[in-house]
């Protein structure tokens, strides 16, 4: 029998940059974080759903970063 993992991680990070879109009716966010561990961490980009995000995300803020095999899942800030 095959054991299949997911991979799942969490990390904290800094939002740089995120921009609200709309798609067809369903409202997105572009996001633009970096990782704070380990130091220098490049920055990473996502498109995330509105019910991913907690309410009124802006630049700067501190938060959480699920992923499950590398594609964000949710954010939520800290």
């Amino acid at each position: 029998m095959r054991k299949w993992r997911v991979l799942f991680s969490r990390k904290e990070a800094l939002l740089q940059d995120l921009r609200a879109i709309e798609i067809h009716g369903a409202r997105f966010y572009d996001l633009q974080f970096t990782p704070t561990e380990p130091p220098g961490a490049p920055a990473e980009s996502a498109r995330i759903g509105a019910e991913m995000i907690y309410a009124s995300p802006r630049a700067g803020d501190h938060v959480m970063i699920e992923k499950i095999a590398n594609v964000v899942t949710r954010v939520d800030k800290l």
